[in-house]
């Protein structure tokens, strides 16, 4: 029994040591407290405390896994809205065109003809007239 003890523990260092280096390398965010993980927690923390409260009196407990669980939705919620920025972009350089033509007189177009005369029918007056002009009739 007691070599199986000490064997778990050496396998218990070796694992705790490849998660050390693991986490070493892995990127990491910058921002790790933003507002969607915050708000997520504090209202895990609410629930998780009710339900714990009510499940056997065990308040800590709910209130910790609730918070947990709350900070864990709420960074993903955050990454899930968050748009990608590039590291670099490059400056934006104008260009500017260049004419490599001489300029060539302008002769402008001839004018449209005047549109033809339009007769109007003579509309009679009665006393619905000014609704139905607002229908076209």
């Amino acid at each position: 029994m007691r070599r199986l003890v000490e064997w778990i523990g050496e396998l218990m260092e070796k694992f705790l040591l490849l998660a050390l280096g693991l986490s070493a390398a892995w990127p990491a965010q910058a921002q790790l407290l933003n507002r969607e993980s915050v708000n997520g927690a504090a209202l895990g923390g609410l629930v998780g405390g009710i339900i714990g409260h009510n499940h056997g009196r065990q308040t800590a407990e709910g209130i910790a896994i609730g918070a947990g669980s709350g900070f864990l939705l709420g960074s993903l919620l955050h990454q899930s809205r968050a748009e990608p920025y590039p590291l670099y972009s490059a400056p934006y350089v104008a260009s500017v065109p260049v004419n490599y033509y001489p300029a060539t007189a302008y002769t402008p177009a001839p004018a449209p003809a005047p549109p033809p005369a339009v007769i109007a029918k003579p509309i009679p007056v009665s006393p619905m007239s000014s609704a139905n002009s607002l229908f076209g009739r």
